[in-house]
């Protein structure tokens, strides 16, 4: 049985790409599309889940996480570092 790998972020439709002129959420939806292809490819059973900003996050990712066969142990809530460097954000 292949290992699951989720990927968790912001919803790209809630990001605000002011900031970076060549973003918009297409982009972001069809690169991380891409990143999550190429770990099924490499035998992961990858899926993304988005969250937006709200509050609920940590209640919609442990019921989603809850539910879907992920194996969870124990749940450790952690805050997302604030990102200090954009430049991981290339053309």
């Amino acid at each position: 049985m292949a290992k699951k790998v989720l990927f968790i972020g912001l919803d790209p439709s809630v990001v605000d790409c002011e900031r970076w002129s060549h973003l918009n959420p297409e982009k972001l939806v069809a690169a991380l599309r891409a990143d999550e292809s190429r770990q099924n490819e490499l035998g992961y059973d990858a899926g993304i889940y988005f969250i937006n900003h709200g509050e609920t996050a940590q209640k919609t990712v442990r019921g989603y996480l809850d539910g879907d066969g992920f194996e969870c142990p124990s749940w450790v809530p952690v805050s997302a570092p604030t990102p200090r460097n954009s430049s991981s954000l290339k053309r």
